[in-house]
Order: structure tokens, then C-alpha cells, then sequence
């Protein structure tokens, strides 16, 4: 056992430190590590500031589409506007497209540095329904109570027809509304 512990000690003598050449490898192995992190910082801070870019791309539009629906039905149409998001001024290019009589497709459109920055939001905008008459929403009657306007037409021979209409003074039928469409209770 003493033999071994000799060696070891005189082994150890022998050693004086770091060399010059593992110092060496060791600084350029710590310098590819932090460009190395370097790199990544810098490619997440770009990330970062495309990410943000775009999410004010984005409000941008729907403030655009916002002050679209603000609007009145019959007065949204194509055009261009500048809004201001985060300190920067986009111009938005509104697209209005009649897809019915009662339907718009709003198409909003975001310039960016190249094509592939680019962005369309699109929503579609619906006209209001006209308001029925009180009267046709409850299944009520809208035209009094028969009356004999459009009665006795023929004398006696003809009989009394105005209890058969809606109570109008033209004696239609009492289960069709003003516009057209049949009312729901009726046979």
C-alpha cells in the first residue's frame, strides 16, 4: 500500500497546472458558447418585433372593420385610411363587396414591407331586418273586426263576405302579412 501511495504523490508532483494549449481550448470553447447565445438573443428579439408588428397589424384592422359596422348599413364602402397602433401609422384599404341585397363582405387589407407581410382581415356585415308591425308579432287581428266593406256586394243574392277576411277593407286573407310571408298560427 505504501508503494501506491508513493507513485500517486510522485505523479502528482509532476503535475504543475493548466497548459498553455488546454487554456487555449477552453477560451475558444467559451467564445463558440456565447456567440452561440448571442445568436439566439438576438434572433428572439427579431422574433419578438415581428410578433409585435403584427399584432398592431391586426388591431389595426379591427378598428378599421369596427368603424365599419359603426357605420350605417347603405353608407359602408371601399375606400383607404390611415390608423395610428403602437406609434405607427398603417394604411388600411377597405374592400366592400355586395354579396346580397342584405349582405357586405368587408375585406381589410394591411400593406407591409413585402408581399409576404401583407394582411387581409375580412368579416361580413348584414343589414338590419325592417321592424314588424306590433300587431303581426302577437298574431293579432290588423284590420278591426270584419266590417261589412267588403260585404253585401251583390245585394241579397251575394251575401255577407266580410267576415271571411282579415277585417281590411279589401277583404284578404287574414294569415298573410303586409310582405308577403304567411303567419305562423295560422291553419
Amino acid at each position: 500500500m505504501k508503494r501506491v501511495t508513493q507513485r500517486a504523490v510522485a505523479t502528482l508532483a509532476n503535475e504543475s497546472g493548466f497548459g498553455l494549449v488546454e487554456v487555449l481550448i477552453a477560451t475558444i470553447v467559451l467564445a463558440f458558447g456565447l456567440l452561440a447565445v448571442a445568436g439566439l438573443s438576438l434572433s428572439t428579439a427579431g422574433q419578438e418585433r415581428l410578433a409585435r408588428w403584427q399584432t398592431d397589424q391586426a388591431l389595426a384592422a379591427q378598428l378599421a372593420l369596427a368603424q365599419a359596422y359603426q357605420n350605417d348599413f347603405d353608407s359602408v364602402a371601399s375606400g383607404t385610411s390611415d390608423i395610428d397602433v403602437g406609434g405607427h401609422t398603417y394604411r388600411v384599404k377597405m374592400t366592400v363587396t355586395n354579396v346580397t341585397s342584405r349582405v357586405k363582405q368587408v375585406d381589410a387589407a394591411i400593406a407591409g414591407v413585402g408581399p409576404l407581410d401583407s394582411r387581409t382581415f375580412s368579416t361580413r356585415l348584414y343589414a338590419p331586418r325592417p321592424l314588424l308591425d306590433p300587431v303581426d308579432l302577437f298574431g293579432g287581428d290588423d284590420g278591426g273586426d270584419g266590417g261589412d266593406t267588403g260585404g253585401d256586394t251583390g245585394g241579397d243574392t251575394g251575401g255577407d263576405t266580410g267576415d271571411t277576411g282579415d277585417g281590411g277593407s279589401t277583404g284578404d286573407d287574414p294569415c298573410i302579412l303586409p310582405n308577403g310571408s304567411r303567419k305562423n298560427n295560422c291553419p
